[in-house]
Order: structure tokens, then C-alpha cells, then sequence
């Protein structure tokens, strides 16, 4: 069973690997997705929906920005991402030299503008 999981984890760690299982699963954002991908493009156009082009040390962010490398964004659904934290993610991204900005989606729907503020500090920060 540990070999299995270190085989798995290997396997999303490979980037070419993480792109062929994308694109086989047709990945496309949902709505929360979008309604935040067109909201942060009106001010801050080059977001793009992560459809496996980017993998960071075996996980993929939502968002990305091809041209800026060391940024990116995940969205925490409410349903989906009940009690977790998003600390341990954001740290295993600042090991591999990205900051990932997270917004859950209660956040973004009361004050949508919270995202545009934590991507101005992660900037300033990197």
C-alpha cells in the first residue's frame, strides 16, 4: 500500500503525466471558478484556468498566470474544502518557490475585492 501511494505521488510530481491526465479528463473550471477567473481578469488580465498545464511539486493550483511563474491562485469551495486549512497548501507551494493565494468561496461572494488585495501583498511579499 506505501509503495502505491509514493508510485502515485510520483506519477503527479511529473508534469508531462499531470497534463495527459487532464486533458483526459476534460478538466474545466466550474462556476465558481469562472465567476472568479472573468472578476480577476477585468483587473488583472493573464489569469488562466490550470487545466494541468502547471503541476507544483505534484499539485495544481487553480489559477495561473504563465507569464508569472511564482504566483498562483486556488479557490476553497465551501462544500468541498469544509475544515480544511489552506496553510499546509500554501506552505508546500513556498517550498517550491510559488506563492498560492487562497480565497474561500463565502469570501469571494461577500467581498469579491479580497482576492485583488491578497494577490497586492503576495506581490509585494515575494
Amino acid at each position: 500500500r506505501r509503495k502505491l501511494s509514493k508510485n502515485t505521488k510520483d506519477l503527479w510530481r511529473d508534469p508531462a503525466w499531470v497534463k495527459k491526465w487532464s486533458e483526459a479528463r476534460m478538466a474545466k473550471p466550474n462556476r465558481f471558478e469562472q465567476a472568479v477567473l472573468s472578476w480577476v481578469n477585468l483587473d488583472d488580465p493573464g489569469w488562466q484556468f490550470n487545466a494541468g498545464d502547471r503541476s507544483v511539486g505534484g499539485k495544481i493550483p487553480d489559477l495561473i498566470r504563465l507569464d508569472v511563474p511564482s504566483l498562483a491562485i486556488d479557490l476553497f469551495g465551501d462544500y468541498w474544502h469544509e475544515g480544511d486549512s489552506p496553510r499546509r497548501r500554501q506552505h508546500h507551494f513556498k517550498k517550491h518557490g510559488v506563492r498560492l493565494v487562497v480565497v474561500w468561496e463565502s469570501e469571494f461572494r461577500r467581498d469579491p475585492t479580497v482576492l485583488l488585495r491578497r494577490l497586492q501583498i503576495a506581490r509585494r511579499n515575494s
